[in-house]
Order: C-alpha cells, then structure tokens, then sequence
C-alpha cells in the first residue's frame, strides 16, 4: 500500500434479498450500512478514490427455509421444489437489482459510483473475489452482529475477509461515529514490534500522508506486563533478587531499560516513513505503555488520542474462530466506537 493507492474501494453491503422492493425508490438500508457508506463516501473523497458498492447473495439464501416469504405466492400442487427454489432465487435478484439502482440513484458525493450483485457460496468469498476483480484497494465492511457459530452473516464475514484478504480492510461497527471527512484523521498504529508487522506500520504512515491535509498518527506499543508481573518474574530468574531487599530498585531500573529498547525500535520500524508524513502536514507522535491487559489499555489510549481509525497488522492466522486476525483486533473490534483497519 502506498502513497495515493486507494484508488478504488469496494464496499460490502448487507441488502435484504426477500424486501419487497416494488418501488424503485425503496432499499433495506440499516444503520449501520448507512455508516459504512459515508465513511467509505468520505474516505474516497480524501483519496479521490472511486466506490464500488456490492451486496452478495449467498447460495444459501434461497434455500427451503429462506423462501418462507415468497411461499403464499406459490400454488403447492403445481410447483416441484426444484422450481420453488430457482423461482426464489430469480426473485431475490430481482429484488437486489431494484435495490442497488435505488441506491445508487440516491448517492450523494462527488465520487465515482458503481453497484455490483455477486453471487457466491458466502458473502466474504464473494466480497474477496470482486475486490481481486475491480483491483481494489481497500474493503470496507460492517462489522454486523455477532455469530454463535462458522456461517456467513455476523461477525464471521469481516473476521473471515479479514483473515485472507490481500489487500487492507476496514470494519466500521453499528455504534460508530466518527466523521471521517474532518479536515484531519486520526489514526492509532496498534505496533506488536512483530518482524512480520514492521511492514504495514510503514504502509500506514504512507496512507496516512496520502490523504488530503494528512493525518495525525500515533503509534503505540503496549506490553502486556504489569510491575507485579514484572516483580515475579526477575524473583524467579535473577539471583540477586534473593539476596538484596531493595527489589523494587532493580525491578524500576528493568523497566525503564525495557521502555527505552521498546521505544527505540518503534522509532526505527518507520524511520523515513514519519518523516513523509510530517512533510505532507500531519504529525507524529510514538508512546509505550505497559499493562495487565491489552485490550483495555488499547481503548484507553484510542479514548485518550481520540483516534478514528485503529489500524492493526495481520500477521498471524489462528484457525479457531473467531480470532481468524489475533486476538487484540477481534477483542477491538467488538467496541464498535471506531474504525478498525487490518493490512495485511
């Protein structure tokens, strides 16, 4: 990802397939994908990207069970199941039809619009398959409702794209509201000081600088290490530990030697990347902390930056849903409060 890439942005919407839509002006529009539509609206407009907005329609969508709504429509005796089944299916792509032009004719923005139905097994494969198809560079989805087991809808879909796309993906959640067309961003790099994540920090930095005024960036370590841990885990490997009683200098001199090597190799991870950004007009800033619990201290110092974006690293996939991205991105997308990025 670098500078000025996000040229064109696929969008993934969650459209009713059986919503009576016999008037052209109507569409299944929820909340949350009204949100994800201005925020993609308003990300486009600071890249001069185009949208491509897409809603999928699983095969299993128009299986017996899906087709309850369309079944008083159908004489019983005169109708196989076969039939009843692709009649369906004829209808809901009908209905997505009628509702994308609905959409798309109601867009306002001064960015380029096209509207695709795709079908598919489930909608992260088909989601996945169009963005490769329009060479896109950034997915942005919803963040939906949360899924008890592995299927489509909820959060197995963004947590699935996220998992194995090739290119970055934001999630927007239902109880987001941030502005992304203010005149700067602010975007918190959530940096593991991985090897494998090094990389899209970098890209990051090269995003944030590309957009119009720049953003303020901060990017932030946190190790998830209290001073009591701290305390019992020199107790249990340093022999001096056992025989002085001022264990609380050593462990404060530990951990002020661990804070500046953190420090240190944050700032070499971007280095020449900051300095991109600075010169496009935003600012920069890195911060260690320390913790019991990641998550937490991750909201608090997105609450304390007033970030709009939290940007991760995938570098990692565990195949035990739902931590398909690590397990801080799950547990941050959960908040909702604001946009999650993951780059691969």
């Amino acid at each position: 990802m670098t500078s000025g890439q996000f040229k064109k942005i696929v969008v993934g919407l969650r459209l009713d397939p059986f919503f009576k839509a016999e008037d052209a002006e109507k569409y299944s529009y929820s909340a949350e994908a009204n949100q994800v539509v201005k925020g993609a609206r308003d990300l486009a407009a600071k890249t001069e990207a185009s949208l491509h907005l897409i809603t999928v329609l699983e095969d299993n969508a128009v299986d017996l069970t899906a087709s309850t709504p369309w079944i008083p429509s159908f004489k019983w005796k005169d109708t196989q199941m076969e039939r009843l089944v692709e009649d369906t299916s004829k209808l809901a792509v009908e209905s997505l039809n009628k509702q994308l032009t609905a959409l798309q004719s109601s867009f306002q923005g001064a960015c380029e619009l096209s509207t695709q139905l795709v079908r598919a097994e489930y909608a992260a494969s088909g989601i996945l398959k169009e963005a490769v198809s329009q060479k896109a560079s950034l997915i942005v989805l919803g963040a939906g409702v949360k899924a008890d087991k592995y299927f489509t809808r909820g959060y197995s879909t963004p947590l699935t794209v996220m998992s194995e796309s090739l290119i970055p993906v934001l999630v927007i959640g239902r109880s987001c509201t941030r502005d992304f067309s203010k005149s700067k961003l602010r975007l918190l790099l959530a940096d593991d000081l991985r090897e494998q994540s090094a990389p899209a920090m970098v890209s990051a930095l090269d995003w944030a600088a590309s957009l119009q005024g720049a953003a303020d960036v901060k990017q932030v370590h946190i190790e998830e290490l209290s001073e009591q841990q701290m305390r019992r885990v020199l107790s249990q490997t340093v022999p001096e530990l056992r025989s002085t009683a001022d264990h609380g200098k050593l462990v404060e001199d530990m951990i002020k030697a661990l804070e500046k090597s953190f420090a240190e190799r944050l700032k070499q991870r971007v280095q020449g990347a900051e300095e991109r950004l600075q010169k496009a007009g935003g600012a920069f800033h890195f911060e260690v902390r320390r913790c019991s619990d990641v998550r937490n201290e991750l909201e608090t110092a997105a609450d304390e930056f007033d970030a709009d974006i939290v940007v991760f690293s995938r570098h990692q996939k565990i195949h035990r849903r739902p931590f398909l991205v690590g397990r801080v991105t799950y547990q941050a997308m959960l908040s909702q409060k604001r946009g999650v990025m993951v780059i691969p």
